[in-house]
């Protein structure tokens, strides 16, 4: 799709892949709305920040009627990440696992179509991941396993979106390990978390890197953008 004229909004927009997203974007002639709780890691012109925790429906309603005009795209990213076993994080990093990364896309979409904010026909990106992806192709995920499990929830609601509403352009992205900002945390440095990606994945992935291929999804006719662990890189389904 062209972006030039466009209007979007990308959650989780203030760093890693939201960010570089939102950049390319811009770069394409698309203004970019961008919802966040934190502060953006850099100024972008054609870029607005709104101070937007996804898991607030006043939050989400007022920053969405600050939004001007309709969108084209709805680029549904912002996710958080403990790590853990299934017992190992708390009943507060499991919660807001499951808010953030499920019901903050929902609640996002939702409001959209309550307020009448998509063009028709508009596209939506949905974020999920490798770990919650179809039972064919999921890895393994002893180490991240309620994050897992959050992003199970949102596999799911990808296939309802598909069913529900045919007249909306979905997109999936299921990216292997990636490093952000929120994948980074809890490790001393990015060595040590270079040595653990190359370990487990065989490459080290940057927010960029899938950027870049999100970019070719919205130009193909493919659904899915899927990292593959036997090639050891992303196709498109």
């Amino acid at each position: 799709m062209k972006l030039e004229g466009t209007q979007s909004l990308i959650t989780g927009a203030s760093s890693g892949m939201g960010l570089a997203v939102a950049e390319r974007f811009v770069q394409k002639g698309s203004k970019v709305h961008s919802f966040d709780a934190q502060v953006p890691l850099k100024e972008i012109d054609g870029i607005t920040s709104h101070s937007v925790d996804v898991r607030d429906p006043e939050q989400v309603a007022r920053g969405m009627s600050d939004v001007t005009g309709k969108l084209n795209v709805l680029f549904n990213n912002a996710g958080v990440l403990a790590r853990g076993g299934l017992f190992d994080v708390s009943h507060d990093q499991f919660r807001k696992m499951l808010e953030v990364n499920a019901l903050g896309s929902w609640l996002t979409l939702k409001t959209a179509l309550d307020q009448d904010k998509l063009v028709e026909g508009a596209t939506i990106i949905q974020m999920c991941s490798t770990v919650g992806g179809p039972p064919g192709q999921r890895m393994s995920a002893p180490k991240v396993r309620p994050y897992s499990l959050s992003k199970g929830l949102v596999h799911e609601m990808i296939g309802a979106l598909r069913a529900d509403r045919p007249d909306l352009r979905v997109k999936a992205i299921y990216p292997g390990a990636v490093k952000t900002p929120m994948t980074m945390a809890g490790f001393a440095s990015e060595e040590e978390y270079d040595k653990q990606a190359l370990a487990n994945w065989g490459v080290v992935s940057t927010a960029d890197d899938v950027a870049d291929r999100i970019m070719l999804l919205l130009e193909s006719e493919a659904d899915n953008l899927v990292w593959d662990p036997a090639r050891k890189e992303y196709v498109f389904e």
